[in-house]
């Protein structure tokens, strides 16, 4: 008997909460773990991310990644960047994060030479790179790709 009320007391709860306000939305919440890519650590969508997303993102995929205040000479917008270690380098890669997308795509040709890291990919408002003499780079890259927006 104390089971059968439990059981339609619990119902009784369960359906006084499903019923509401039919123009709210339904409030979901998902969580991720790892590289999250255009998404960037705090959720937002687009083709921007935070120099702390992309810090934190790295370090969660067992990078180090230190916010550097050296000047990048060449490069005339407005940006941060973190110096990445890789194997025996301080530098091994470097990430820079601009405002916009836009102020990276503009820098991107300067970037090649002013971050000293050979090739470089500008992925929306970020540039980055590998350095050359790094010989095991596949999962640093992989780990960055995941970190930054979307390669436009």
């Amino acid at each position: 008997m104390r089971l059968t009320a439990a059981v339609l007391a619990s119902l009784a709860l369960a359906f006084a909460a499903g019923c509401g306000d039919d123009d709210e939305p339904a409030s979901t919440t998902s969580a991720t773990s790892g590289a999250t890519g255009a998404t960037g650590e705090s959720g937002a969508t687009g083709d921007t991310v935070s120099i702390d997303d992309v810090q934190s993102c790295l370090e969660g995929e067992g990078l180090e990644a230190e916010v550097s205040d050296n000047e990048l000479i060449g490069l005339e917008g407005t940006y941060e960047h973190l110096d990445v270690p890789l194997e025996d380098l301080e530098q091994g890669a470097k990430v820079v994060v601009f405002e916009s997308a836009e102020a990276a795509e503009a820098e991107a040709e300067a970037a090649d030479v002013a971050m000293g890291v050979g090739d470089t990919t500008v992925a929306g408002n970020t540039i980055w790179g590998i350095d050359f003499s790094v010989s095991e780079s596949e999962d640093a890259e992989a780990a960055i790709e995941g970190c930054v927006p979307a390669k436009q």
